[in-house]
């Protein structure tokens, strides 16, 4: 009775957990800014304004992340770094010593016109180095 019990509170805390993550999805995906997740430099999550900027179905056929972002005089890039998935967390501590005004990056759009966006990158879990981005348009 004791293992059935446990079992029953295990499928009820994976539904709210299923509820939960359903509903923070389509949130996101109302919103106008492009928003994504990283683990390390992998896009793990992006909302639907990502896709049909960069024209994707899924975020499994996304370039490096490194390729999202352009050189430009104007804008902050992150400083060139030669170990491997460390672009975000190089960005994020860069844009830390950046006033608010300056974080405006520069993309491609899907017709390789040059866009600006102010960014911001949140730290959702420092240990997993799990980062979320939002681009808003400048």
């Amino acid at each position: 009775a004791r293992i059935v019990c446990l079992d029953r509170t295990n499928q009820i805390y994976r539904n709210k957990v299923k509820s939960q993550n359903s509903i923070l999805t389509y949130l996101l995906n109302q919103q106008e800014d492009i928003n994504f997740i990283t683990y390390m430099d992998e896009i793990t999550f992006a909302n639907n304004s990502f896709l049909e900027f960069f024209n994707i179905k899924d975020i499994s056929s996304t370039t490096d992340i490194e390729n999202i972002f352009k050189k430009h005089n104007d804008f902050v890039y992150p400083a060139s770094t030669q170990e491997k998935n460390i672009f975000i967390k190089t960005f994020f501590k860069q844009l830390q010593n950046t006033e608010d005004d300056k974080k405006v990056v520069s993309i491609l759009d899907i017709n390789s016109n040059q866009q600006s966006y102010f960014i911001n990158i949140s730290i959702i879990d420092e240990k997993e180095e799990l980062y979320f981005i939002s681009l808003s348009k400048t």
